[in-house]
C-alpha cells in the first residue's frame, strides 16, 4: 500500500521564490522525501539532465555568481589570458559580497521559520544594505553580470571604495548579534541541537562540500589557493568548533555562516586596502581568442564544489561549457537521510543546507 505524499512548498521569504518538494509519512516522522531537480535547472531548450549538470553551447547568459565566476575562469584559462590584479580585487569584492548575500538569506529563513520577526526584520535590513552594494557594480540585484571573460565590465564607481569601507565597519556588530543570539537562545537551541546530524564519513560517502563540509572542521575544499583570487590574502579558512567533535548539526551549520562572514569583512577590508594603494587601474578587458582544446576551473562554492568545463570546437566555431552544480549530491544525501526526521524540522533542515536559490541556474 502506497503512503500518503504531503507536498511541502518551501518559500523564500527574501528572493520571493518557491521550491516544491514531496514526502510521505507516518504520523509526524518522514518516511520518503522526493525533489524534482528541474526546479533547481528550469527548463530551458538547452540540454538539462538529472544529475545535476547543465550542457550549454553558448558563452552568452547570465549565471549566478557561484557559477559566474567559475564560468569566467576556465572561458580565460582556454584563452590562456591573464587578469590584472585590480580586476581580481574587484571580483573578490564582488564574491564576499554575494557570499555575505547567500549567508544572510539563510539566517533569515531560520529567523523567518522560527517566528522570531524581530531578528528576521533585521536581517532583511542587512541584505538590501549589500544589494546596494551590488547596484554599484550593475544595475541590477546581481552583479554576477560585471565579472566578464578578461577582467571586468567597467570601472568601481566614484565613492565605491568609501561605501564599502563604512558597510564593513557598520556591519561587524550586526555578525556579533546573530552568534549571541545563536549562542544563548533557547529557541534556536532546542530547533537547531542534534538536528539532521553529519558525520565525516557521511559527508565522504556523499561527496558534500562547502559549508556544509566545512562545519565538520574538514579543510580540504576545493580551493586552489595558488591560483586562485585569494592568493595575496591573509585569511584563514572557517571551520567547526573542534569541541564539537566529528558529528555536525543544524546549528554547527548556521553558527559558521556568521564566522564566514567575518572572514569575509576582513578579506574586504584588506582588498579595499590593496586597492587603494595599486598602482594598476582599471583597463578594458580585451577581445578574448579562443584557442582549441579542453579547459576546467573547479571551486568551492557556498553550497559545494562547482566545476566548469569548456571545449572550443575551431571547425564549428562552437564553444561547449559543462557546468557542474553541487545540489545532485545534496539531494542525494537528503532523499537517504531524511526519513526519520520531524516534518515540522524539514525547511530548517533544507535552509542549513544551503537551498536558498541563490545558486539556480539561470538559463
Amino acid at each position: 500500500m502506497n503512503r500518503p505524499k504531503t507536498n511541502i512548498i518551501y518559500k523564500n521569504p527574501i528572493l520571493k521564490k518557491e521550491l516544491y518538494f514531496s514526502i510521505s509519512t507516518s504520523g509526524e516522522v518522514i518516511k520518503e522525501f522526493y525533489c524534482d531537480e528541474t526546479y533547481l535547472l528550469p527548463r530551458s531548450r538547452k540540454k538539462v539532465n538529472f544529475s545535476g549538470t547543465a550542457s550549454l553551447f553558448t558563452e552568452k547568459m547570465l549565471f549566478p555568481f557561484d557559477i559566474r565566476l567559475p564560468y569566467v575562469r576556465a572561458i580565460e584559462e582556454l584563452c590562456d589570458q591573464k587578469i590584472s590584479d585590480y580586476s581580481k580585487y574587484i571580483r573578490l569584492i564582488i564574491k564576499e559580497f554575494n557570499k555575505l548575500d547567500n549567508h544572510l538569506t539563510c539566517l533569515a529563513m531560520l529567523f523567518y521559520y522560527s517566528n522570531m520577526p524581530k531578528m528576521y526584520n533585521m536581517v532583511r535590513e542587512d541584505i538590501f544594505t549589500v544589494r546596494k552594494v551590488f547596484m554599484m557594480f550593475n544595475d541590477q540585484d546581481s552583479a554576477s553580470a560585471y565579472i566578464i571573460p578578461g577582467g571586468i565590465l567597467k570601472d568601481i564607481p566614484w565613492g565605491g571604495m568609501e561605501s564599502i569601507e563604512r558597510f564593513s565597519k557598520n556591519f561587524i556588530p550586526n555578525i556579533k548579534k546573530y552568534k549571541t543570539l545563536l549562542q544563548n537562545n533557547i529557541i534556536l537551541h532546542n530547533r537547531l541541537e542534534n538536528n539532521f546530524v553529519l558525520n565525516q564519513k557521511e559527508l565522504e560517502k556523499y561527496k558534500i562540500f562547502g559549508t556544509i563540509r566545512r562545519a565538520s572542521n574538514i579543510t580540504n575544499n576545493f580551493i586552489d589557493m595558488k591560483n586562485s583570487d585569494y592568493e595575496k590574502i591573509d585569511f584563514g579558512i572557517n571551520v567547526g568548533d573542534k569541541f564539537r567533535g566529528e558529528f555536525i548539526d543544524c546549528w554547527d551549520r548556521f553558527w559558521l555562516l556568521c564566522c564566514e562572514m567575518e572572514t569575509s569583512l576582513k578579506v574586504i577590508k584588506q582588498v579595499v586596502s590593496k586597492l587603494f594603494f595599486t598602482k594598476e587601474k582599471y583597463i578594458e578587458a580585451p577581445k578574448l581568442k579562443y584557442r582549441k582544446g579542453k579547459s576546467t576551473y573547479v571551486c568551492d562554492g557556498t553550497s559545494g564544489k562547482v566545476s566548469v568545463s569548456c571545449e572550443y570546437f575551431e571547425k564549428s566555431k562552437e564553444l561547449s561549457i559543462i557546468i557542474n552544480l553541487p545540489h545532485a549530491a545534496i539531494l542525494k544525501m537528503l532523499k537517504h537521510k531524511l526519513p526519520g526526521n520531524l516534518t515540522e524540522d524539514l525547511l530548517i533542515i533544507l535552509i542549513s543546507m544551503n537551498f536558498n536559490f541563490n545558486n539556480m541556474l539561470m538559463l
